[in-house]
């Protein structure tokens, strides 16, 4: 039997649904190649072959160009960080020096200045100032 009889076997041992569709599909097939035939679109196994091997090496060098973004990433990534590092170094030097000198302003100030109770005469200076 031929492959054309087993075609036509095939096909009309579908059922009504499916040769309609089958069809549909024989129909869409017979359209593409007319169009690929029309606009000079026929390739040879050859061109194919060669068509590939370009894309090959468009994809090498897409997949090169990719690499070396990600390698710049990363290298931009890793300078973020080490200033980051720094700057949280910074900062905590930074408030470690506030803290100090807080200190000794307080220390400062505590000695040249007398603290202010309630029975002490500096504060009974602030209160005839305010009765007057």
């Amino acid at each position: 039997m031929t492959d054309k009889g087993l075609l036509e076997c095939f096909y009309w041992g579908l059922g009504s649904e499916n040769r309609g569709i089958a069809d549909q599909l024989y129909e869409g097939v017979t359209e593409l190649e007319v169009q690929a035939l029309g606009k000079g679109k026929y390739l040879s196994l050859r061109e194919c072959k060669q068509g590939k091997k370009q894309r090959a090496v468009q994809d090498d060098e897409g997949l090169s160009l990719i690499q070396k973004k990600i390698e710049a990433h990363e290298k931009m990534l890793n300078e973020m960080k080490e200033n980051i590092e720094m700057l949280n170094e910074a900062s905590t030097s930074n408030f470690m020096t506030i803290k100090l000198q807080d200190a000794q302003i307080g220390h400062l100030i505590s000695g040249h200045y007398p603290t202010f109770t309630e029975d002490s005469s500096n504060y009974k200076m602030g209160d005839s100032k305010n009765e007057e």
